[in-house]
């Protein structure tokens, strides 16, 4: 809806710098903005970046977004004034994505210690800014806590990207408990229907 070419990556078939390099090229424009939305797509995007920029005469920049949150925070900055000033939609969106805390709620599919702790496979995992803050087998309480270390009195907007297990209904309960501590921001929710995630937190 933002205008954005999508390349589907997900943990286990992520993006490759081939899939990036045709979805540059199928653009058609001059200058193309990536945003690999995944830690481990970062390094895959630069080197897409890299070779269409040497062979193709296409300036092509990576805006380092690391979840689906903090694009989305970005591409709501991005608009008709921006699109004609490549250079300086680059560091709009970068500082987007650094402006932007992330988290999210996952499940842990073996035995494990983690920074939180030991965790047995099926455990919630919740992490916040891509570490783990707390391991529990009530994925609600994962999202409790991932909750209360990203919200907290200077954060206006709470962006919630919903996966295909997850829903709105059983957070309502927690983000009133944020709002009865004084930490109530705007809540937009998306319905993203990503899997192994349930809800992806973004905080700005």
């Amino acid at each position: 809806a933002a205008g954005a070419v999508v390349v589907r990556s997900v943990p286990g078939a992520r993006a490759s710098t081939g899939e990036l390099l045709d979805a540059v090229r199928a653009t058609g424009r001059d200058h193309v903005l990536l945003l690999p939305n995944d830690p481990d797509t970062v390094m895959t995007a630069e080197a897409a970046a890299g070779a269409v920029s040497e062979h193709a005469g296409v300036r092509v920049h990576v805006v380092p977004s690391q979840s689906p949150v903090q694009a989305l925070a970005a591409l709501a900055l991005l608009d008709e004034r921006l699109a004609q000033d490549a250079d300086e939609a680059v560091a709009v969106l970068r500082e987007a994505v650094r402006a932007t805390r992330r988290g999210s709620v996952t499940r842990a599919v073996r035995d494990s210690d983690t920074p939180a702790g030991p965790c047995r496979a099926g455990d919630a995992l919740g992490l916040v800014d891509g570490q783990v803050v707390v391991a529990h087998p009530d994925r609600l309480q994962a999202a409790r806590e991932v909750l209360a270390s990203l919200v907290s009195g200077d954060v206006e907007l709470l962006t919630i990207v919903v996966g295909a297990e997850g829903d709105r209904g059983s957070l309502r309960p927690l983000l009133a408990e944020l709002a009865d501590r004084g930490h109530g921001p705007e809540v937009h929710w998306v319905d993203g229907g990503q899997p192994g995630y349930p809800w992806l937190f973004g905080a700005e």
